[in-house]
């Protein structure tokens, strides 16, 4: 079998170290790993099977011959960095919603039963965060009703996204609040720690999701508001889906779907994320409709972003593609 190199582009410390164990832990035939960034994570050491792993500066970006490129964070110059990918035949999976949805840059969902890959595209997208849950959420439902629009609230952990620095700073906010004394500031624009605040991205991650569901509906109508708070006291997600649709839905269509579903976990009462820290699940739970309305149903979901928003999600894809395929 064919040894891989990949590529990882930007991403916080724990996203990144996550990818690396989860690679070391699973079949994967991939031997060299290289990871650049444009910011302050250059200079960090990451391990890959016992061996040290530096991050580099991606201007001087060495090496050639890669079998996929992990993009994981926003680039200044992504156009010149997608060039410079597509013209050396590496494939991009998009990881960090820069890419806009389309019949040549697909939405892949490795996590379903249904996904089929011979080869990677050139381009494609692998929605994570609040974008995993709803898009799988889509996915599982298609056959149940014609779905209008959604309604998305979340809270997710900032400190995953965040370098070795942020994750010391967080530490250190925690520690000066128990010991009342100055709360330092450096990486995080604000209080971080026993601390919540809008995305400042949420835009752009609103734009994402819409493409990405009306890809996987086929329905260029279909609109997502969401509201996303940040915090910093766990590494994974939870929140809320009012999904809308053109005819009468009952609960029991939607518990079938998600029961014949190996994307998700049903979980009944679905309390707090700590059902979901560590696991390697989409949990779903408190399924109802919005006051008798049947048109409207309402889902509760949790994950570890870590695990089944990043992780998961790669290793199912390159095991698809590269040893199942």
């Amino acid at each position: 079998m064919k040894e891989r190199k990949i590529l990882i582009v930007g991403g916080g410390y724990l996203l990144v170290q996550e990818i690396l164990d989860s690679i070391s832990a699973s079949s994967l035939p991939i031997a060299k790993i290289q990871i650049v960034s444009e910011k302050e994570r250059v200079g960090e050491i990451h391990d890959f099977n016992n061996q040290p792993v530096p991050v580099t500066d991606i201007d001087v970006m060495y090496e050639e011959g890669y079998d996929a490129a992990i993009l994981l964070s926003p680039l200044k110059d992504l156009k010149s960095f997608t060039q410079t990918m597509v013209m050396s035949k590496v494939p991009i999976l998009d990881m960090a919603n820069l890419y806009k949805a389309s019949s040549e840059l697909p939405v892949l969902v490795p996590d379903t039963e249904s996904f089929a890959l011979k080869n990677l595209p050139m381009v494609a997208i692998v929605p994570t965060r609040t974008a995993h849950a709803l898009t799988t959420i889509l996915h599982e439902l298609t056959n149940c009703a014609q779905w209008s629009h959604a309604t998305v609230c979340s809270i997710q952990g900032a400190a995953c996204q965040g370098s070795r620095q942020g994750l010391d700073e967080l530490f250190d906010q925690t520690r000066s609040i128990l010991g009342f004394t100055e709360i330092p500031k450096d990486v995080f624009p604000q209080q971080l720690a026993f601390n919540a605040f809008h995305s400042s991205n949420v835009n752009d991650e609103n734009r994402a999701m819409c493409e990405q569901s009306r890809f996987l509906l086929q329905r260029d109508d279909f609109v997502v508001s969401s509201d996303i708070l940040w915090c910093g006291f766990f590494v994974g997600i939870i929140g809320t889906v009012w999904l809308h649709a053109d005819s009468e839905i009952s609960i029991e269509q939607v518990n079938n779907a998600f029961m014949q579903s190996k994307a998700v976990t049903l979980q009944n009462p679905l309390n707090s994320i700590i059902q979901t820290a560590g696991s390697d699940t989409l949990a779903l739970g408190n399924i109802t409709l919005v006051d008798d309305n049947t048109h409207c149903v309402t889902i509760r979901f949790a994950m570890d972003n870590l695990h089944r928003g990043l992780s998961t999600s790669l290793t199912r894809l390159l095991k698809k593609v590269w040893i199942n395929a």
